[in-house]
């Protein structure tokens, strides 16, 4: 379970990461699938500042998955969460 929350969390990280750098660039490779997707895509594509915030969230999101459960606590604590 930990390998698989590890390559999770780094899928996020490198995903969020590209979203934050180029976030218009990033989403419209993902302009595939069903049109509900590629709706909610083309908002991004519209509104990069929501992509880039997205992305951040997806950044955080990675890295709080890729630390173990003792340092997620010890993140919280640092954090005050």
């Amino acid at each position: 379970m930990k390998q698989m929350l590890d390559l999770f969390g780094m899928l996020l990280i490198g995903d969020g990461l590209l979203s934050v750098l180029h976030p218009r660039r990033h989403c419209l490779l993902w302009e595939v699938g069903p049109g509900p997707c590629r709706k909610v895509v083309d908002e991004f594509v519209e509104h990069p500042s929501a992509a880039r915030v997205a992305g951040a969230v997806e950044l955080l999101l990675g890295v709080w998955l890729a630390f173990g459960q003792e340092d997620r606590k010890a993140v919280m604590e640092r954090l005050g969460i």
